[in-house]
């Protein structure tokens, strides 16, 4: 009996949890940008990382890039989709970078309608660096959701599985 209930509310616990990671509306994404990810593949010294975040109830997107070591110069910079790994797709978001260097960041946020949100989280989209030296992109990188996520997700599922099991089994 004192089983089954320390069983019960750690399951519970787990889904007062779930439900608030569920309800939430941040979501973060942090992704390497590489020429290796360019469709077709370049190669380049170059490399970066992004910080990506995204409200789904506002749809208020923000990034945080850092560049660094391009061959060419940055000319423009996106986010584009609805694409896959090894796809390439049109633009989404212009990211209205400072120009003209190949070491630096981009910060910025925009308002994006249902459906770039919906790509977004889908894992559908990416970002894409312009240089001098390679006009349809230098550095990319995939916006895609960390598997933290993911595992975060299936523990929160499992351990209400737990519950659901327990109490049928004591009914």
């Amino acid at each position: 009996m004192k089983s089954t209930l320390r069983c019960s509310i750690i399951a519970f616990a787990g889904l007062l949890a779930s439900a608030a990671v569920l309800s939430a509306n941040l979501y973060t994404f942090t992704l390497p940008l590489s020429g290796l990810q360019e469709v077709p593949q370049v190669v380049t010294p170059g490399s970066g990382t992004a910080t990506v975040t995204l409200d789904s109830e506002t749809n208020e997107l923000t990034w945080d890039v850092s560049y660094e070591n391009m061959l060419g110069t940055l000319t423009m910079a996106h986010f584009h989709g609805p694409a896959d790994f090894g796809e390439n797709a049109g633009v989404l978001v212009n990211m209205n970078p400072d120009l003209g260097s190949n070491t630096g960041t981009i910060v910025g946020s925009a308002t994006v309608t249902n459906e770039v949100r919906d790509n977004v989280l889908a894992g559908m989209t990416y970002i894409n660096l312009h240089s001098s030296e390679f006009g349809a992109g230098e550095l990319r990188g995939q916006v895609i959701p960390e598997p933290s996520t993911y595992a975060l997700l299936l523990g929160l599922g499992a351990l209400a599985g737990v519950f659901v099991w327990r109490r049928r089994r004591s009914v």
